[in-house]
């Protein structure tokens, strides 16, 4: 969706959100005065991005909301005391809550953030004042933000597939302006990222999303520019009245938990029937998420679960002499090496497969011994990405490494762990079967 947006003024910031964690804050000089107006901030808390909501009426600071953190239920209401202190003291300048340090630095950064789109500068404060007798004219010199944008005002989020996997946003719409793109989360390289990131410098300039992407950069800018599209799918959503909320899809879910409940707890080994129990309780709980990545990953551990159950030994090996392989987890080692189009160096990728009953039912502890910067390759063929499914489910779902297709750029890794595979279906297959081939 390409949307048209045109403003006559516009005032906006751009935050590509880092993982770190402060421990204080330094003191600052407090505005003189506030536009009237409601802002949107952010911080970094204890558990990462934290986001505030601040109003402003009369001049002053008039409420404080947070809207979303990754801090604990206990340390996140032990700092929200903090709101009343700002608020009482019209400043930021004021003490950490103990017990509650990183929450409350973050609302403090938050804060801030939001407060200095609202500061009236002293040309605003002039500008003003040689025009309150002319309020019935031409008002272009004000500090009212217009634009064109027509979505309700809010928080509105996205996700796209960068180029090491997912990419997340955060877009602020207010006054029918995009006020701000915040990066809540990507796994890209940060060299190409932070060059990506003229994508939203470019958008928020010309308040569209009909720009180009980066080169050199490509496959991240089109990831956030992706990101930036779903978010507003959103905002449109929501302008319309529609539900925000994805539609999950439960069904199967449902029918693997009827097929679980229906097995014999007595038929099956007590250790592989106790990690089953486990997994079905995740699998109830998540029927109620609100994610559909969450119900798949539950449905695809129960499965996992139920294919990995041993039944306790019955003394009738008749028909596991029938079958190819043996039985077992086999740990093993296999080169990743590049291709034409790929840059790096060869490395050894290792992984433990678990064959049972001829297939393939889990691939686990897959790790490479060669530079960090593999792994997050490794991880993208290993669980994929929000449009393409990853390796190792495809290879357990279909219980061979047959006609598997690699995740895009991560192709390497993907044909690694394929071989992987291979050689541990050599490793397990019984030394009659090799011998009449």
């Amino acid at each position: 969706m390409i949307l048209p947006l045109s403003v006559t003024s516009t005032f906006f910031f751009i935050l590509n959100v880092r993982k770190i964690r402060p421990t204080s804050v330094a003191q600052v000089e407090d505005a003189s005065g506030y536009k009237d107006g409601t802002y949107y901030g952010t911080g970094t808390g204890f558990g990462g991005t934290l986001k505030v909501q601040v109003d402003i009426s009369g001049g002053k600071i008039a409420a404080i909301q947070i809207l979303e953190n990754n801090d604990g239920s206990e340390y996140i209401s032990k700092a929200s005391s903090i709101i009343n202190a700002i608020i009482s003291n019209q400043s930021t300048n004021v003490d950490t809550v103990s017990g509650a340090t990183y929450s409350s630095v973050g609302i403090i950064q938050a804060v801030r953030d939001a407060l200095s789109q609202a500061v009236v500068s002293s040309t605003d404060s002039s500008s003003q004042s040689s025009n309150t007798s002319q309020s019935d004219k031409n008002d272009s010199t004000t500090d009212t933000i217009t634009g064109t944008v027509p979505y309700k005002e809010g928080i509105y989020y996205g996700t796209a597939e960068g180029y090491s996997g997912d990419v997340s946003v955060a877009v602020v719409i207010q006054e029918h302006t995009l006020k701000a793109i915040l990066v809540t989360d990507n796994s890209d390289d940060e060299a190409f990222f932070n060059r990506a990131m003229d994508v939203v410098k470019n958008i928020m300039k010309k308040q569209s999303t009909d720009v180009d992407t980066v080169s050199g950069a490509t496959y991240s800018s089109k990831g956030l520019l992706n990101a930036i599209k779903n978010a507003l799918k959103q905002a449109e959503k929501a302008t319309n009245g529609e539900s925000l909320d994805e539609k999950v899809d439960t069904a199967k879910l449902t029918e693997a938990i009827e097929n679980v409940n229906k097995l014999e707890e007595s038929e099956y080994t007590e250790a592989t029937w106790a990690v089953l129990k486990v997994r079905l309780q995740e699998a109830k709980e998540a029927m109620e998420a609100k994610e559909q990545a969450v119900v798949n990953k539950a449905l695809d551990n129960l499965n996992q679960a139920v294919t990995l159950l041993e039944k306790k030994d019955s003394g009738d090996n008749e028909d596991k002499d029938d079958r190819v392989y043996i039985d077992g987890t086999y740990t093993v080692t296999v080169p990743c090496e590049p291709d034409e189009d790929e840059d790096f160096e060869t490395y050894n990728l290792t992984m433990n497969v678990t064959i049972r009953d001829d297939k393939i039912v889990a691939i686990t502890d897959i790790y490479g011994d060669g530079s960090s910067t593999n792994d997050s390759y490794i991880k993208k063929a290993t669980n994929g990405t929000s449009s393409k499914e990853g390796v190792i489910s495809q290879i357990v779902n279909k219980g061979l490494p047959e006609e598997i297709d690699a995740v895009s750029r991560a192709t390497c890794s993907s044909n690694a762990i394929v071989a992987g595979c291979e050689k541990a279906l050599e490793e397990a297959k019984r030394p009659e079967k090799t011998e009449a081939e």
